[in-house]
Order: structure tokens, then C-alpha cells, then sequence
């Protein structure tokens, strides 16, 4: 067990990897993230052409003046462009470290099936509980979630977004087998604010993460909140 994995414990991302050192979504700002201590890596996940998940964050990339559409091209034509299959991450950085991915690709429930497979081919139930897979639509995140609970699943969302008051919605989330809030820093409120906000989370049985959290001086602030 590693130390992100205990109960509650905080996990400090590295978005993209190192991504302000390095070009985001790439071996290289990845494992320059493992270097710097990153607790936790997060990136965003498509299909490529022959179904395998590839870490880029649009559907799109530009190549030669034009634009080209990820789900178009194998996983093998686009590691030469610098974007790597999840197995390629892997790989690279092994499996201890929690891994969190955006379900960009609109086929989110073949993407999520993928990943969940890639995954347990290489590190086995281990690293199956250690992705956390997010996704804003929620419906679609809970029948996920029902079909696949081995993973982490994690609610992105803005609060004023909710269909529901706070402790409520957090209650919704547990019970749908949705282990994680994360909502963008502001959204969580001022010092008091956030504390109290974030223990109704808490004894719903639901984590709290604060996306686009990208200043120490927040980073404390939160994780004095909880």
C-alpha cells in the first residue's frame, strides 16, 4: 500500500503530468512528475483507431497543417506524435501511484471498459482501485460505476451545477458506488466555508478533490479543510 492509498489521505495531482516543465500528456512530464513526488498523475483518455486508450486530451490534434481526429489513427502512429497508450504509462512509471483520467471520448462507456482492461492486464485488481475515472454526466457516471465498482469513480463537476443540495448529493454518490466529489477549488468556499462543506462530503462516505487547484497557497487552504 502506498501512502495515497490510505483512507482519506490527500493525493497531490500532477495534471498532465509535469505539464509546466514538460509537454503535457507525455512519458517524459510523467515520469518528471514521479521524479518532483507527485503523489497522484491525472490525464484525459481517447480511443485510437484499434481501440486501445491513448493520453490526449482533445479528440483532435494538428499534424502537418491539418486537423486529425485521434479516433482515426492506431495507438502505434500516434506514439510517434508523442502521445502514449495508457500501457505505455504504465510501462514507464509502474502502478503504485493513483492514476485519475478525464473520460474525454465520447464513447465514454467503451472508453471506460478499455481502461479498466488495460489495467488489470497490467497490474491486476491493484491498479484497477487505483484509477479514478471522472466524468461530469451523471447518470452515466452511476451506471458506470455500478458495472465496474473495482475502480475509483469521481464526480466532476461546479457545485452550482448540482441537482441537489451538498450533503444530499454526496449521499446520492455513495450510494450509486460514486466514491469522490471533485469540484473546481472556488466552488468548495471560503476558509470556514469549505471545512464545513467538505465534512457533509465526508460523512456521506465520498472524498473530496478540488480541481484546477494550481497555487500552493490554495493547496494548503484545502487540505486544511480536509
Amino acid at each position: 500500500m502506498t501512502a495515497a492509498d490510505r483512507p482519506g489521505a490527500a493525493i497531490l495531482w500532477a495534471h498532465r503530468g509535469a505539464s509546466a516543465l514538460a509537454r503535457e500528456n507525455t512519458l517524459v512530464a510523467f515520469e518528471l512528475a514521479v521524479h518532483l513526488g507527485a503523489t497522484g498523475l491525472e490525464s484525459d483518455v481517447h480511443l485510437s483507431s484499434d481501440g486501445i486508450p491513448v493520453l490526449v486530451h482533445d479528440p483532435r490534434v494538428r499534424r502537418g497543417g491539418r486537423w486529425i481526429a485521434i479516433a482515426s489513427r492506431p495507438a502505434a502512429e500516434l506514439a510517434r506524435w508523442r502521445i502514449p497508450a495508457l500501457a505505455d504509462l504504465y510501462q514507464s512509471v509502474g502502478t503504485d501511484l493513483p492514476l485519475s483520467l478525464d473520460l474525454n471520448d465520447v464513447r465514454v462507456a467503451r472508453t471506460a471498459a478499455a481502461v479498466i482492461e488495460t489495467a488489470g492486464s497490467v497490474g491486476g485488481d491493484a491498479a484497477v482501485r487505483r484509477l479514478h475515472l471522472c466524468l461530469g454526466e451523471l447518470d452515466e457516471l452511476e451506471a458506470l460505476a455500478a458495472r465496474y465498482p473495482g475502480a475509483s469513480w469521481v464526480h466532476s463537476a461546479r457545485r452550482a451545477s448540482l441537482p441537489r443540495a451538498l450533503g444530499e448529493h454526496a449521499r446520492r454518490l455513495s450510494g450509486a458506488g460514486v466514491g469522490v466529489l471533485n469540484l473546481k477549488w472556488p466552488d468548495w468556499g471560503g476558509r470556514a466555508a469549505a471545512r464545513s462543506a467538505i465534512e457533509l462530503v465526508h460523512l456521506a462516505g465520498v472524498r473530496a478533490f478540488a480541481w484546477d487547484t494550481q497555487r500552493a497557497s490554495v493547496a494548503e487552504r484545502l487540505l486544511i479543510a480536509g
